[in-house]
């Protein structure tokens, strides 16, 4: 399903409170389709907040132990979306320079696990702000989902309606980056 010699990448823009992306991956025919999550408690009975966004089946089918793992299951798991509090996220492929960089195998080694695809979702479920998403991803282990010849990383858009940054895991560090204002 997978061919890791063919190279795709995502992009992703804002312009005022427009935010816009593409897919440019490589994709078979795997169904694509939009997940809504209402409002609820989780387990331990913290607010999940409700939620519409974007799921395809193909990125299910790489890294189904990671899934169980976080104990996220599909269609759950998203490649992007908003949640109720106007929070956007948008998934996109970072090929690493495992040479320069390494691979992402924990942030913060100790604390509670999330694989990179789960990213999203957590963010949808939770973030009730851009800074927020960023406490709530500082106080977790992110690691990269590399499973069955798939072993692309990610960065993230992380939008709300006064500020949007791109969030990556390099070096085992969560790397802010704020665009520059215009």
């Amino acid at each position: 399903k997978y061919a890791p010699h063919l190279r795709g990448a995502c992009s992703a823009f804002r312009k005022g409170s427009w935010l816009g992306r593409n897919y440019d991956w490589f994709y078979t025919d795997e169904i694509e389709f939009i997940v809504h999550i209402t409002r609820g408690l989780d387990k331990k009975g913290n607010t999940r907040y409700a939620s519409l966004s974007v799921n395809s089946s193909g990125i299910y089918d790489f890294t189904r132990e990671s899934i169980k793992e976080d104990g996220f299951l599909l269609p759950f798991l998203t490649v992007d979306g908003i949640n109720e509090n106007g929070v956007c996220v948008e998934l996109n492929v970072l090929t690493p320079d495992e040479e320069r960089y390494g691979r992402t195998t924990g942030t913060n080694p100790g604390k509670e696990g999330l694989c990179e695809l789960a990213v999203s979702r957590y963010i949808l479920d939770y973030a009730t702000s851009v800074d927020h998403a960023i406490d709530l991803l500082s106080e977790r282990n992110i690691y990269g989902c590399f499973k069955d010849g798939f072993n692309e990383e990610f960065h993230f858009v992380v939008a709300d309606k006064d500020k949007t940054v791109i969030l990556e895991f390099v070096n085992n560090k969560l790397q802010i980056i704020e665009p520059e204002k215009p």
